[in-house]
């Protein structure tokens, strides 16, 4: 499906055909993200998770909601399948009290965060699923919920809660200033959440990175995607990037890192 040639006044143009792997239920979400972000990909054959685009050359730009994306060589059945298998997550593991987990345990491992020395907090922890993880792989966790954990995250000897909402943290809720990563996957607006993780980031000097889960819950907050990362580079992150993972639903992850 390669080498579709157009004459368009004397000036030839190659078109290729495009391929973009999404979850199901971010199929609308990825083709509002082209629409804004990619005009010039025109819609092609679809199936399911699997979409196609026509272009000349795909546009420097990282799409917040496909797992994966490249040129479209090969468009076999079995070609097919071998690429969605990127939207198959993990089960949960027996004893997780929450999908979060996933989400924390695909973060990890794409941006190979993997000192188990580092020292973490979340915020919006509760039930406990990415805390879980976090106890279960590094040095220490601090989870920030006006909500209850889960027993088996509470009673952890690596885990403190300071049960707030985000929204009233203030420098003295924290007796430990030396946390080098922050995740946050807050049931809140992407501005206003994005707007309180990086207040609360100026607390401590210290800190390397940020997993902030972006939740889009209308189609609208779309178009501000680049605002969100720029609001990263604003505070002092040097390097952003968005990816979706496995077990996202209506949101997607921007990892903002100072190194």
């Amino acid at each position: 499906m390669l080498g579709i040639i157009k004459n368009n006044r004397s000036n030839i143009v190659m078109e290729n055909y495009f391929y973009f792997i999404c979850l199901e239920s971010n199929i609308a979400l990825l083709r509002e993200e082209i629409k804004l972000f990619a005009p010039e990909l025109k819609p092609s054959f679809s199936k399911k998770n699997f979409l196609t685009y026509k272009a000349s050359q795909l546009p420097d730009y990282d799409f917040a909601f496909a797992l994966e994306w490249g040129l479209n060589n090969d468009v076999s059945q079995e070609s097919i399948e071998n690429k969605l298998k990127c939207t198959q997550s993990e089960k949960i593991p027996e004893g997780a009290p929450s999908r979060a987990y996933l989400k924390i345990a695909e973060a990890c491992q794409k941006y190979e965060i993997n000192d188990p020395s580092l020292h973490w907090i979340e915020f919006g922890s509760a039930p406990g699923g990415a805390s879980y993880y976090l106890c279960q792989n590094f040095h220490q966790v601090t989870g920030v919920d006006p909500a209850e954990m889960s027993p088996i995250v509470l009673n952890h000897e690596k885990f403190l809660h300071i049960k707030k909402p985000i929204q009233n943290l203030r420098p003295s809720d924290f007796d430990f200033k030396g946390y080098q990563f922050i995740t946050s996957d807050l049931n809140l607006n992407p501005k206003q959440a994005i707007k309180e993780v990086l207040r609360c980031s100026q607390f401590f000097r210290s800190i390397q990175g940020i997993f902030m889960t972006v939740k889009i819950v209308k189609k609208d907050h779309v178009k501000h995607i680049p605002k969100f990362c720029q609001s990263f580079r604003n505070a002092g992150f040097k390097h952003i990037q968005k990816c979706q993972l496995p077990s996202h639903k209506q949101e997607f992850l921007i990892y903002a890192s100072k190194q």
